[in-house]
């Protein structure tokens, strides 16, 4: 996105084929997704790589109150739910 918000609408491209009722994404829009997908994952890797234990434990705890601290129309609280299991399990 390159810092611009502007830019998100790049990653929810749709068009209406010849045939068909409902819309898709375009392959452009599809590629973009995949590869923000597989950067961010590589980000994620790359950065617990970095981290001890302790430190991951403790990174998992605090985001999992920052969601739960979020207002519950954004529905992010049941979804981070696995951050203090997975904080658990380590």
């Amino acid at each position: 996105m390159r810092a611009d918000l502007k830019n998100l609408r790049q990653f929810g491209e749709f068009v209406l084929k010849v045939g068909n009722q409902r819309e898709s994404q375009t392959p452009d829009s599809a590629k973009k997704c995949r590869l923000h997908f597989l950067l961010a994952r590589r980000k994620e890797i790359d950065r617990v790589a970095e981290l001890t234990a302790a430190d991951l434990k403790q990174e998992l705890r605090d985001t999992a109150k920052e969601y739960a601290a979020l207002p519950g129309y954004l529905t992010l609280q049941a979804k981070a739910r696995h951050l203090n299991t997975w904080a658990k399990a380590l």
